[in-house]
């Protein structure tokens, strides 16, 4: 177990574009970003062959049509490039909730033991450092629609993000948020941080499904 302060240790921010937001869908563009003590060592990105046609509805949000993954690589091509970028880094991810998700399906469907991958990011009970999760904390005064998506958060901290939604400008604009929410976070081991972004986790979402209720309550008034 290593005793360093959580933002002394090497993370590896991954985010993904995909066909849809269920488990079903599947993932078309991988962008990896891996950052040491804040400052980035490489980053690097690709396009994915599903196998499946990507919906219009979400080529809106990324611009990622069929016809620009038809000679991407499949994931089995991809694979190798994750495992060289994530050895002795911790898996993060801005919603850590869907990406690990999709990347754990993806995973699923090339029947992999993971015992054989002996890396935290292809363990499915590791958890993820998530920096959204900590940007709801650190800014839950701040108000106005959207306020916690990467975007709008790196607008109000002076984080440069040229190309939302791509997957790399993503992965790295994660890693300098959570690289600039640090001493905001406070000091302790990844051990500590993980343990504490659970509780916080856990009471957002019975904020949110709280809030859910009144909502609907007052719906059917």
């Amino acid at each position: 177990m290593s005793y360093d302060l959580w933002y002394e240790e090497p993370w590896l921010l991954l985010d993904t574009e995909t066909t849809g937001l269920d488990a079903h869908d599947r993932i078309i563009q991988l962008g990896l970003a891996r950052f040491d003590r804040g400052k980035l060592l490489g980053a690097w990105g690709t396009l994915v062959w599903a196998g499946v046609e990507i919906p219009e509805a979400a080529t809106k949000i990324h611009g990622i049509r069929t016809v620009d993954i038809a000679s991407a690589p499949p994931w089995t091509a991809v694979l190798p490039k994750v495992i060289e970028m994530s050895r002795g880094a911790h898996p993060a991810a801005y919603n850590e909730q869907f990406d690990k998700r999709m990347f754990s399906s993806e995973m699923a469907r090339l029947r992999v033991d993971v015992k054989d991958l002996p890396l935290p990011i292809f363990h499915p009970h590791h958890r993820w450092i998530d920096p959204l999760v900590w940007t709801r904390s650190v800014d839950r005064f701040v108000k106005g629609e959207g306020r916690h998506k990467l975007f709008k958060v790196c607008e109000r901290r002076g984080i440069p993000l040229p190309n939302a939604h791509d997957a790399v400008a993503d992965a790295v604009a994660a890693g300098q948020v959570l690289w600039d929410m640090r001493h905001e976070i406070g000091d302790m081991t990844v051990t500590e941080l993980l343990r504490q972004q659970q509780l916080l986790a856990d009471a957002q979402e019975r904020q949110f499904a709280a809030w859910r209720a009144r909502s609907q309550r007052g719906v059917g008034r």
